[in-house]
């Protein structure tokens, strides 16, 4: 998994994974591969210690644009995001935030789809760092 994506390449499509720690991020990511990419140990404490860049293809449904009159299927490319745990086992919160802003505002030049991941019951704390994390992605409308 390299730690960084080329930043021009418009035409990837971008997902990031956000969640607290041990919550089963990289086990999706993991799923979403059919193999294993990503280190995964479902424990209380943070296995990811830092920000993944795992690059792929995925046939992707394209809807009708001034280009294309149908809907038609294209081969993508995507590049999967798998972030540090937030409210992590051992980096304080506003860290790992940082971390996660600094990687992701040097490495995408959009971001297509966001996927919070949870596990058991949110705790408050959690609750606020996602929507820290999603305000600061411009995703105010999805609390």
């Amino acid at each position: 998994s390299p730690q960084a994506v080329d930043p021009t390449d418009d035409d990837a499509f971008n997902v990031v994974f956000i969640g607290p720690t041990g919550c089963g991020k990289s086990t999706l990511i993991n799923h979403c591969f059919n193999t294993k990419v990503s280190k995964a140990a479902g424990l209380p404490e943070s296995v990811t210690r830092d920000i993944m860049f795992f690059i792929g293809s995925a046939l992707l449904a394209q809807a009708p644009s001034a280009m294309m009159s149908d809907w038609h299927l294209e081969t993508r490319k995507v590049n999967i995001v798998d972030t540090i745990g937030l409210c992590d086992s051992v980096l304080p919160t506003d860290v790992v935030q940082k971390i996660i802003k600094q990687k992701l505002k040097g490495n995408l030049a959009h971001i297509d789809r966001v996927v919070i991941v949870c596990s058991g019951r949110i705790e408050l704390p959690q609750q606020e760092a996602i929507k820290q994390v999603m305000q600061w992605l411009q995703f105010e409308k999805y609390p």
